[in-house]
């Protein structure tokens, strides 16, 4: 099926799915995964506003997982990021982060990803956002409450409703 999406008054070929919220994951009564596969796969995954929303819903399903532990969200919301093509430095530190927060949660992340997380900490001295999710993945407790306190109150809650949340100490999402 194709779809499309209004950007900067252009239309881009996108999928129905990106619209999908963990809620609606969750409460579907069947969700076609190699139909949303096979449609990702036919994307031009190069725009930049059609590469987020395919992020964005990858995160839901990886929300979705996180309330129901459905392995099947895990490996789908995957797939999704695998699609996603190379592009600039922050959008591929980006895309290890999410990959590497799936991995974790299926307590499966081998030593090149932590060496992997290593290096972009090196390539994102500039973005702390990028550098909060690192630390938290390699278990950096002290360095992740150092820059979550470095967040203004709107960003936190933001953070907050991000996946990756999961992994912070209880007192920082008080």
């Amino acid at each position: 099926m194709i779809f499309y999406i209004k950007v900067n008054e252009e239309f881009i070929n996108a999928v129905p799915y990106v619209f999908l919220d963990a809620k609606t994951i969750i409460h579907a009564p069947f969700i076609n995964y190699l139909a949303i596969r096979e449609s990702i796969k036919n994307l031009n995954l190069e725009q930049i506003e059609l590469r987020e929303s395919i992020t964005w819903l990858a995160l839901n399903f990886i929300r979705a997982y996180d309330q129901i532990e459905k392995t099947e969200f895990l490996d789908l919301a995957y797939d999704i990021l695998e699609e996603l093509p190379e592009s600039n430095e922050e959008q591929n530190i980006r895309l290890l982060i999410n990959k590497a927060q799936i991995l974790k949660r299926r307590r499966r992340m081998p030593p090149i990803v932590y060496q992997d997380l290593l290096m972009a900490l090196d390539n994102c001295k500039n973005d702390t956002f990028s550098q909060f999710g690192i630390y938290l993945l390699i278990d950096d407790n002290v360095k992740v409450k150092e820059i979550f306190k470095t967040f203004d109150e709107n960003f936190k809650k933001y953070i907050l409703e991000l996946p990756i949340s999961v992994f912070m100490d209880s007192s920082l999402r008080e």
